[in-house]
């Protein structure tokens, strides 16, 4: 396995993970966490749109079953969720990738040049 793929995998577990526990951690606060109060503050509505946007297999299935999905089915469509995303994220750094190419790298696969070096070698000026 090339150290690429493996960097890639790493990155998109851990983006897997992260985006998982942003969304369990969403849904912990909009529904144990935020007080039922009428009208929900700015706030609130803020962190409900983007959980139900976050996490939307659940939300999906919630507004078609109108009644609340066993817990295990909360856990395992929060678990979808945070895959979809990592997902969306291993693709827009494919994108980055192709849209902006590094632009330090050698074109023949060679050491690339830093930025800063505008070809002066490096000691004192030298005097004719």
């Amino acid at each position: 396995m090339s150290v690429l793929l493996t960097s890639r995998i790493k990155s998109f577990v851990a983006a897997a993970v992260c985006a998982t526990l942003a969304i369990g951690g969403l849904f912990f606060v909009v529904f144990f966490v935020f007080p039922d109060t009428t009208p929900p503050t700015g706030f609130q509505d803020f962190c409900t749109y983007v959980w139900a946007v976050a996490s939307w297999p659940l939300s999906v299935v919630w507004a078609t079953s109108r009644r609340d999905p066993p817990f295990a089915i909360i856990i395992l469509l929060t678990i979808v969720s945070g895959l979809f995303w990592a997902v969306v994220i291993e693709l827009l750094l494919i994108a980055k990738k192709h849209i902006w190419p590094n632009k330090g790298a050698s074109p023949n696969g060679g050491p690339a040049m830093s930025r800063g070096n505008s070809g002066a070698s490096e000691g004192p000026p030298s005097v004719s």
